[in-house]
This record gives C-alpha cells, structure tokens and sequence, in this order.
C-alpha cells in the first residue's frame, strides 16, 4: 500500500487497519510536491475492509482516513488440456498436438508425460523407460497457451509402435508450493 498525506510537517504516522484486526505501522518513505509518502506491505488473509490512518503531529486534530474493499480470492491451480488430433499426419519434423494451458496467476512450466500402454497381442513391445517427457516451451508468467505443438520424432517411433497414453502437466507460481494441474489422460 502506497499512502500519501499533507501538509507534511503536520504529520506523525501512518498505520494500516488489516481486515484480520491487526494493525500495522506504515513505513514513512520520503516527501516531494507538498506531499509526505508512506508504504505499507501485507499479506492479505481475508476480505473486508483495509483502513489506511495517518495521524496528525497535534493529537487533538483528527487524522486522514482512507477505507478500502479488499476482496481475498484463492489462486486456482492451472488447467490444462492436449490432444493429438486423429487426422494429424506423423511427417519428419514429428507428430502435431494441440495443447490449451491457463491458470489465474500465470504459468510458470508445462510438461507432456507419455506413458506406455500395457503389452497386448499384436502390438509392438513396449519402450524400455516408464515414461518419456517433453518440456513445452513457454515465457514464465504467461496465463494462456493454445497452440499446435510438434513432438519431436526423435525417439518417439518406438512409443507409436507400441502405443501410449499420455498427460499435459502445467504448474503455476503459487508459494511456498506451486499448484499443478493435469489434462485428462489420453491414448
């Protein structure tokens, strides 16, 4: 919170009123235009109202107030979503997949998670790792991505041969733990 009062050299302190009841001291930062500024810094626990204070240097003077809605909303963790259209071609550059990430906040990685399907008659034996994963490229904060991506076919022609399914993993920037959402597993 960024507060400001005037005249300055009638001014003592500044405090913040949270909506959880305590109060704080507003740290008194520097004067310019007439003006003295103030800064105060919180982490908001629940909605209601923000009473910003500063008091007069004369106690018998009423002081400046200032009240503020603050409205608390949780941070949803991302979705996320991908599938591999049924028309894609496989060409040479590697096997097309449309993806579609957001979250709230923004996002801060994504992953694609192929994992092999269970060996079945007929079918090509299954690659020798549990699962192989492809980093999905992304600027850090961006809220939303929907694009058609190219799996690289390096390394892949023994998953198509054997079959997979497979899972978008996207996570936000959520502290202390970032939150993770996962799009439906799909074959």
């Amino acid at each position: 919170v960024l507060a400001c009062g005037a005249p300055p050299g009638d001014l003592a302190e500044g405090r913040l009123e949270l909506p959880s009841g305590p109060e704080q001291a507003l740290e008194r930062l520097y004067e310019k235009d007439g003006l003295l500024f103030y800064r105060g810094a919180f982490l908001a626990e629940r909605s209601g109202l923000l009473r910003v204070n500063l008091q007069p240097l004369d106690l018998q003077r009423a002081g400046a107030q200032a009240v503020v809605a603050l409205s608390v909303v949780a941070d949803l963790p991302p979705s996320a979503d991908a599938a591999i259209p049924h028309d894609a071609p496989l060409t040479r550059d590697g096997l097309p997949m449309d993806v579609h990430l957001n979250d709230d906040i923004g996002l801060t990685g994504a992953r694609l998670v192929l994992y092999p399907l269970p060996p079945e008659a007929g079918r090509a034996p299954a690659p020798p790792v549990s699962r192989l994963e492809f980093e999905i490229p992304m600027p850090r904060g961006r809220k939303e991505i929907a694009e058609r991506l190219t799996l690289p076919i390096e390394g892949l022609e023994e998953w198509l041969a054997a079959g997979f399914q497979y899972q978008v993993v996207a996570w936000d920037g959520a502290t202390p733990t970032a939150q993770a959402g996962r799009s439906p597993m799909r074959q």
